[in-house]
């Protein structure tokens, strides 16, 4: 199982943020979870129209067993 995150550097701010998916959802694959986070990349850039960012990274991890 996979999950989304997001890695958001504001050029305001001096730290970079980790974000995930909330409510949080798992994928079967990394393929899967891959596809969803490319439209999730787009979304995000959208939503961050008129905000100075440095980097904006949005990805998939192995869930764990923690999840």
């Amino acid at each position: 199982m996979f999950k989304m995150f997001a890695i958001i550097c504001v050029l305001s701010s001096a730290d970079c943020r980790v974000m995930h998916e909330d409510p949080p959802r798992l994928y079967e694959t990394r393929a899967e979870c891959e596809v969803a986070s490319v439209i999730r990349f787009e979304e995000t850039k959208g939503m961050l129209e008129g905000i100075e960012y440095h980097s904006l990274d949005v990805g998939c991890e192995n869930a764990g067993e923690n999840t």
